[in-house]
């Protein structure tokens, strides 16, 4: 598990990203709070890595009532992650 965390934070995810993302991937959906105590994390870091995985793509919610139940998204989206991230990287490079 360690060594897929490392590899995450290689293509561009902080240490709580990569650490939340495989908790969603192992567990299914969960709420914040519980990804924040399953974490062994405070609330704020984790409401602030899901909000990062959020805008990356890498993380999803659905309502339930008014509760947001997260969950990863798969591998396949990772890899377009890391395309998107290259393709963002070349373009600025003449």
């Amino acid at each position: 598990m360690v060594e897929v965390e490392r590899t995450l934070q290689k293509i561009g995810l902080s240490a709580n990203e990569s650490k939340v993302y495989l908790l969603l991937n192992d567990q299914g959906s969960l709420k914040a709070g519980k990804v924040a105590k399953l974490g062994h994390m405070d609330r704020s870091s984790a409401y602030n890595a899901l909000q990062m995985l959020l805008d990356k793509g890498l993380v999803s919610y659905v309502l339930i009532g008014k509760v947001k139940w997260f969950q990863a998204a798969g591998p396949r989206r990772i890899l377009e992650y890391m395309k998107e991230q290259t393709e963002e990287v070349h373009s600025i490079i003449p």
